[in-house]
């Protein structure tokens, strides 16, 4: 996996990012403008491949962020990966943004367990639970969606736990308890990237462009 080339789109916050690993480096842009990440997507995809000095027939495969987060930027970059798969006949292979938004807080802060809590709007949050051994992030359980009060009952005494900026009672309820709770960084395509690297993701796990679907999560709400 570290010898191949390979194209992943993260876009399930405000922030949209697109990176190529090619040659055993890292290349990526990221920008921060909702309405036009479809335009900066081609123009940012179009100066990396000049960046990665490659051609567009050399991905091995490409990689994209299933959600759950913002419905437009899930579906733009989705759509932008499924195309570039299809035409050029590689497979496609999604990853849970709650899972690149875990493996995004290792580049500052260790911990072997994780729960993150992204904000769904109107009283929702997108929740998740991780491992994390040697680098290696791996689902706990299923990703679901809870309602703010049945998030807040959560026991989480031995777990790190990572929560959206946009709360409007973030910041107190980070205070609360110390050094264990944390506002998450957003991920970036480079940390999608990393995921499926450390991972050694079997080719038995990439699938038909066609075949790949976003995970909203708000269809099944926790009881």
């Amino acid at each position: 996996m570290n010898d191949s080339t390979l194209l992943a789109i993260e876009s399930s916050t405000s922030q949209c990012s697109i990176a190529i690993y090619a040659h055993g480096r890292m290349h990526e842009k990221s920008f921060n403008q909702p309405r036009k990440h479809l335009e900066m997507m081609y123009s940012a995809f179009d100066d990396l491949l000049i960046e990665a000095g490659i051609s567009k027939g050399s991905f091995d495969g490409v990689l994209v962020g299933q959600g759950p987060g913002q419905f437009t930027g899930l579906r733009v970059a989705l759509g932008f990966a499924q195309g570039l798969a299809y035409s050029l006949k590689i497979p496609l292979f999604a990853v849970s943004s709650l899972a690149i938004i875990v493996k995004a807080q290792l580049r500052n802060v260790s911990f072997s367990q994780a729960n993150i809590a992204m904000n769904a709007r109107q009283n929702y949050v997108y929740y998740g639970v991780y491992d994390v051994k040697k680098s290696v992030v791996t689902a706990a359980q299923k990703d679901i969606c809870l309602t703010v009060d049945q998030w807040l009952c959560i026991p989480r005494d031995s777990m790190t736990s990572f929560i959206d900026s946009t709360f409007d009672w973030g910041e107190s309820w980070v205070k609360e308890s110390g050094s264990d709770r944390f506002f998450y960084e957003k991920p970036l395509a480079s940390d999608l990237i990393q995921y499926v690297l450390d991972a050694e993701i079997a080719n038995d796990q990439w699938k038909k462009p066609t075949d790949v679907y976003l995970n909203y999560l708000r269809h099944d709400v926790a009881n």
